[in-house]
């Protein structure tokens, strides 16, 4: 396939104003699927995550579980909410 048009390029100010999204583009949520927008609108549902940690951090995450009376993955749930920015 031939062109005539040349090829596009970056405008020096790139960093200042991003390319534009169309209307409909912009009320999309990315990394959503259909049934995150059909369940309820403040509940999220837990999701498998796997991640490589130290022994000893593994080991204390237990035992704070153990102590608080909750499972691990509560524990690892409520660190990582407080250091993220809910939107």
């Amino acid at each position: 396939m031939s062109d005539d048009r040349a090829p596009l390029r970056k405008a020096g100010d790139d960093h200042l104003h991003p390319s534009a999204l169309r209307a409909e583009e912009s009320t999309v949520h990315l990394g959503g699927t259909t049934s995150d927008a059909l369940s309820a609108a403040g509940s999220d549902k837990p999701v498998k995550l796997e991640a490589r940690i130290p022994k000893s951090l593994r080991k204390s995450l237990r035992k704070e579980a153990e102590r608080r009376g909750v499972s691990v993955d509560q524990v690892v749930t409520e660190a990582l909410l407080s250091r993220t920015i809910r939107q």
